[in-house]
């Protein structure tokens, strides 16, 4: 569904970022979602929120860095955030990276000490298709997934707070 909202938006009936927000909001009101769309100056960055279980997801293409997401969880350079999403537990992000998989842990891990995060780590099973990473910081966790795919690498992130 989010996929058809999309792709509506690259139709050439919208004049400015505004309507084709409108257009697109009112495109998924008709198909019972209720969303906020935010489409860039460019025209072309659209960022879909809406509420889904009773928490907050956005997913779109190249989104920041939330302003809330704590300086200290490293994220790798050049990451492309894909979704960003409330849970009970705290905040999860979502990415993609050009680079392939151990580029991207070797770099997590060495950046998350610098922070001051413990890691926690299992060490990684050889050939395995994703390699797990796991850090601690007072009473906050950060879990991340990297998974290959060729020379890219999928990204998860869950950070949790408390207890």
């Amino acid at each position: 569904m989010l996929g058809s909202l999309v792709l509506s938006a690259c139709g050439p009936a919208a004049d400015s970022p505004e309507a084709r927000e409108k257009q697109m909001e009112d495109y998924a009101a008709q198909h019972g979602l209720d969303v906020d769309v935010s489409v860039g100056a460019d025209g072309k960055a659209v960022a879909i929120t809406q509420q889904v279980g009773g928490n907050t997801v956005t997913t779109g293409q190249n989104l920041e860095r939330p302003a809330d997401f704590p300086d200290d969880v490293s994220l790798y350079p050049g990451l492309r955030i894909l979704a960003v999403s409330d849970t009970p537990a705290g905040r999860m992000l979502q990415g993609q990276s050009d680079d392939d998989t151990a580029a991207v842990a070797a770099h997590l891990r060495e950046q998350m000490k610098t922070q001051g995060w413990d890691d926690e780590s299992l060490p990684a099973t050889a050939g395995a298709p994703m390699t797990s990473l796991r850090f601690v910081k007072s009473r906050r966790t950060v879990s991340i997934n990297l998974i290959g795919t060729g020379a890219q690498t999928q990204v998860q992130m869950l950070l949790q707070t408390g207890g």
